[in-house]
């Protein structure tokens, strides 16, 4: 029999500190049931640097309506890595090394042709989880007060799962279905995991759910109408610090570091010692993020505001931090990020 395929939807993955957008470094990894499902009903995956094509069988008369063999309520999970090795230094969101990042369908607005996964604006760090993989999980000891633990998307008290070993609490795996979890403690909500029969080291978990009951991705005919899910990372923001040679600098007035539409983005500059050299640094005046390419650049100008002097243009455009460079923090928290000038 000769099977034909339509585009079911499209998983696309977006990143702010790209000129394009595009998050070109992704490696698409489907779960094991996942592929069993592809296998025995007729699903197709088609990954991409940056996104992936689903594409299901189709009726023979309808090439918009599902085939018999997908014509019940079923989900996908793919795990995702980043192969960008720079991810820490563009990325707004930092990812702790026991954590992923988790997003879903189930719970967001599927009205409209684009869905985000996420529920702000921006991925942030509400959208990361703990990935479980290991048999057993140790909670907290007795004393630290009761667990409970209930299946993330259809609110199932599996508490059943969480024993008391000698003083310990133990999360063991093995009566829990792949999926995510909120562990709370009393009323407190101590953590989301995801429980994974799938060993490994992932990024993130994009876990869709198609129905015709919910979530608006297949009609009540099993026709569906293409919807595009999305992630949409944002980047990194830091204060840009510029040190320039104090000897070159001294004589000029007025120097000042604008924009393209000439509004003044960095303080006037003050003198340093870095190394035993004399050096002017200026520091922006908020943060800026990070782009893999600018529009407009920025420009030190000098005779800013000086009476009787024509303004002029000392470094038509000043360099910018690439995303191999390395930022510091202060006792604040604030991000810096030094560009050094030679003149």
């Amino acid at each position: 029999m000769l099977l034909q395929y339509n585009i079911l939807s499209q998983l696309a993955f977006r990143h702010d500190y790209f000129h394009n957008q595009r998050l070109n470094s992704l490696e698409w990894i489907p779960s094991k049931a996942t592929e069993r499902l592809a296998k025995n009903c007729g699903l197709i995956f088609k990954p991409a640097k940056d996104s992936l094509k689903i594409l299901a069988s189709t009726d023979a008369d309808n090439n918009n309506q599902l085939s018999d063999w997908l014509r019940e309520d079923f989900s996908l999970t793919f795990f995702i890595r980043f192969n960008e090795p720079f991810w820490s230094n563009i990325s707004e969101v930092s990812k702790p090394n026991n954590k992923c990042f988790y997003f879903t369908n189930i719970d967001k607005d599927a009205t409209s042709s684009e869905v985000l996964l996420h529920q702000n604006e921006l991925v942030t760090s509400e959208d990361l989880v703990e990935p479980v993989n290991k048999l057993i999980y140790t909670l907290g000891t007795a004393e630290s007060g009761d667990f409970k633990i209930v299946q993330g998307i259809n609110r199932e008290d599996c508490s059943f799962a969480i024993k008391q070993i000698d003083n310990q609490y133990i999360l063991d795996t093995k009566p829990l279905d792949e999926g995510i979890y909120n562990l709370t403690q009393g009323e407190t909500l101590i953590k989301k995991l995801f429980i994974s029969k799938q060993a490994g080291q992932f990024d993130a978990i994009c876990h869709l759910a198609f129905s015709k009951d919910f979530g608006d991705t297949i009609n009540a005919d099993w026709t569906w109408g293409f919807k595009s899910f999305k992630v949409r990372f944002g980047t990194k923001a830091t204060y840009w610090r510029y040190f320039l040679p104090y000897e070159k600098m001294e004589d000029l007035e007025g120097i000042q570091i604008i924009n393209g539409i000439k509004d003044q983005v960095f303080n006037t500059g003050e003198k340093v010692a870095i190394q035993e050299r004399d050096m002017i640094q200026f520091t922006s005046l908020s943060p800026i993020k990070l782009e893999e390419k600018r529009e407009r650049g920025f420009q030190l100008r000098k005779n800013m505001g000086v009476r009787n002097k024509s303004e002029g243009v000392v470094i038509s455009r000043l360099p910018e931090p690439e995303k191999t460079s390395l930022y510091r923090v202060d006792e604040q928290g604030n991000k810096y990020t030094e560009i050094y000038i030679n003149l």
